[in-house]
């Protein structure tokens, strides 16, 4: 796409940040605008006529976009909850020793199998969502589920009833 072009897409497709930003006001404006404009040139370069009109098609890529940067900076937002801990002699830089240990036997267990399932295990319990993780591996994100279940049900396995503990998350 040519310099010329983009500004004349990004300028048909305006009406499309000023309603994100109406809906999602939480956003970062000037992270919701990036996200806007490579999104929107992104999805324009993708376009093939057929199953949907370029506006339809634009408009999706851009929903699913701003889906993910929500979905992050939630996810982000728990990360840093904070509260207090008390003075409670069992937690230990809000980590309890219990969780501390079955933390790194968890580790070690993990270290056993083939390193392409280690990082995605790992990317996946980081915040990176399926796509981001196949697109860095190369591979379906089907197959980036798939693996991931597998190994994280081979740690449940390994761990015993401790690691299982409840819910899944």
């Amino acid at each position: 796409m040519q310099p010329g072009n983009a500004v004349e897409v990004l300028a048909r497709y305006r009406g499309l940040l000023v309603s994100a930003k109406r809906r999602y006001p939480w956003l970062d404006a000037a992270e919701l605008e990036a996200v806007w404009e490579d999104t929107v040139l992104a999805a324009v370069q993708s376009y093939r006529a057929g199953a949907a009109s370029e506006r339809t098609w634009v408009t999706r890529k851009l929903r699913w976009a701003l889906q993910h940067l929500r979905q992050r900076q939630h996810r982000e937002q728990q990360r840093f909850v904070t509260g207090a801990l008390g003075t409670d002699p069992q937690i230990v830089n809000g980590v309890s020793p219990e969780r501390a240990t079955l933390g790194a036997l968890a580790m070690q267990t993990l270290l056993r199998v083939e390193p392409r399932r280690q990082t995605i295990v790992v990317a996946c319990l980081h915040g990176f969502t399926y796509s981001e993780v196949a697109a860095q591996h190369g591979i379906s994100i089907s197959r980036v589920h798939q693996l991931y279940f597998e190994t994280i049900a081979f740690l449940r396995q390994e761990l015993g009833d401790g690691a299982a503990g409840g819910k899944r998350s």
